[in-house]
């Protein structure tokens, strides 16, 4: 059966419409269903666009393709990296995570959805839906396809495209290849040497999972940065073996963490006067001490563990940044978060993420490159617009969460950078 192929590969489950508002998943009232009304959803093919923890993600981008479509060669030997524009439905998740597919214009379509750090990638077979049928689609953090093309003698280079999308690449001499930013799912490739043709599939999965290798080419997830061993310059920022205070000279001595709520609607626990508190033992196979707390807020609104690690007059620059390592477990979503406080004026880099939901430590590790693109929405300037005038870490916790943080490293600059 397509569905439960579509299902087991891809994390979409279709159920019909009457099922759905049957088991009381969207059914609001009468003529609305989620913010969508009755008559939409027997018109359209519906698809709920849903995070690691089930909440619904708002203004994820989508965009639907024919499967069989193939990104113009042309295109990119004019400008080597420039995504070739595609001529395809491009979609939007609504205010309750809704895609609506108003139309399946071919028999087999893929289609693509991002959200930050995170995305989803599978196929739709329209003979094979009806209109009115609903899924839940997943979006895991994305992964990168790399591999190696046999080059024959004589041949420098290959190309590699992947069906469905806009991604191509041209391979180095050697004929190593990699395509970043990739949902984890089965992807079709195609592989161009010379006057030779060939296609393939290959598996790519979220950075935080390891990846196995397929038959050539073949493909692995991203790999996580060097180890502090190997890097020159690292900050040891926060272990919590001294209670609320950070490892960062601040204004003439340790810098302090506080704990906060953006208003008195959020309920979090410990209180804010009580943070110090949250210092307790990690825990789950975790030596010494780590940070835990639990809120429930609204949309909006939601409580912060905060640190100082430069004033406003004389900010940070964390140009050289290579990536922020730390360890976190617990349900919910949060965020890790670079802001600047200079001058009057006010933003922040943003890392969203979604918790594992289990007592296993997760270590993460969070590159210039994996913030948010800069849109505005509560403050999010991206990387660009903080990285030369770094204040403040913040780590918030979004909605129903319990989070556990420890070890937090910046490598790639030191106390010098300060």
């Amino acid at each position: 059966m397509f569905f439960k192929h579509l299902k087991l590969l891809s994390g979409v489950a279709w159920v019909s419409s009457t099922a759905l508002l049957a088991a009381g998943l969207s059914a609001c009232s009468e003529t609305e269903t989620a913010g969508v009304s009755t008559v939409e959803t027997e018109n359209a093919y519906i698809i709920q666009v849903v995070d690691e923890g089930g909440s619904p993600v708002v203004n994820a981008s989508a965009v639907l393709r024919v499967a069989g479509y193939l990104p113009d060669l042309g295109a990119l030997e004019k400008s080597v990296g420039q995504k070739v524009k595609l001529v395809a439905q491009e979609l939007t998740s609504d205010s309750a995570g809704f895609i609506h597919i108003d139309e399946l214009f071919e028999d087999s379509l893929t289609l693509e959805v991002m959200d930050g750090n995170r995305g989803a990638f599978v196929e739709l077979v329209a003979s094979n839906i009806q209109k009115g049928d609903s899924a839940e689609l997943t979006l895991n953090r994305l992964g990168v396809m790399a591999g190696k093309v046999n080059l024959p003698e004589g041949e420098e280079f290959a190309w590699v495209r992947i069906y469905g999308t806009d991604r191509v690449v041209k391979t180095d001499k050697d004929g190593n290849y990699e395509i970043e930013g990739l949902a984890p799912a089965d992807y079709r490739i195609q592989m161009l040497v010379a006057d030779s043709v060939s296609d393939d599939v290959v598996t790519v999965k979220s950075v935080v999972e390891k990846s196995s290798s397929s038959s050539a080419p073949e493909s692995s997830s991203s790999e996580e940065p060097e180890s502090s061993s190997s890097l020159p310059d690292y900050l040891d920022v926060l272990d919590f073996e001294n209670g609320l205070k950070s490892n960062i000279v601040f204004a003439g001595e340790l810098s302090e963490l506080y704990l906060k709520p953006t208003d008195t609607t959020v309920v979090m626990n410990p209180v804010e006067d009580s943070a110090a508190l949250a210092i307790v033992d990690a825990g789950a196979g975790r030596e010494g001490k780590a940070y835990h707390w639990t809120t429930s807020g609204k949309t909006g609104h939601w409580s912060f563990m905060g640190l100082w690690m430069c004033s406003s007059t004389k900010p940070c620059d964390f140009s050289g940044l290579d990536s922020v390592e730390y360890y976190v477990r617990g349900t919910g979503s949060y965020s890790f978060n670079l802001e600047t406080i200079v001058s009057g004026s006010s933003g922040k880099a943003v890392f969203l993420d979604t918790l594992n939901g289990s007592d296993e430590w997760e270590r993460v590790v969070v590159k210039p490159s994996d913030f948010m693109v800069g849109d505005s929405t509560y403050g999010n300037v991206g990387w660009d617009g903080v990285r030369k005038q770094v204040t403040n870490i913040a780590v918030p916790a979004y909605f129903d969460t319990e989070i556990w943080i420890d070890d937090i490293k910046f490598y790639g600059v030191n106390e010098d950078d300060l």
